[in-house]
């Protein structure tokens, strides 16, 4: 069954975001990842909090659930992890 990875995020550091992002590409594509969207929320119809904690959505798709959660655990991925931190603050969530 698909699955979908869903990043909520805000950019605090854009040079640290291009280096992380130009190192994401081989990661999904070897675990069967595919990018379907990345960008601002067009509408926000509601929020309990009053207000979004995110400004950016990334979504990637992958043919399985264990693909998508072995993207993610993968030593390379793992590598990253200071990178992606010092570039955004951010939430995942598998959706499968």
């Amino acid at each position: 069954m698909t699955a979908l990875f869903v990043i909520e995020l805000s950019v605090k550091d854009p040079d640290a975001l291009k280096e992380y992002g130009s190192q994401t590409p081989p990661l999904l594509e070897k675990f069967g990842g595919t990018l379907l969207m990345k960008g601002k929320p067009e509408l926000v119809f509601e929020t309990n909090a009053g207000d979004v904690k995110y400004g950016m959505l990334v979504i990637f798709q992958f043919p399985t659930k264990e693909q998508a959660e072995g993207w993610y655990a993968c030593d390379e991925y793992q590598a990253l992890i200071p990178v992606r931190d010092k570039a955004m603050d951010c939430t995942f969530r598998i959706l499968a």
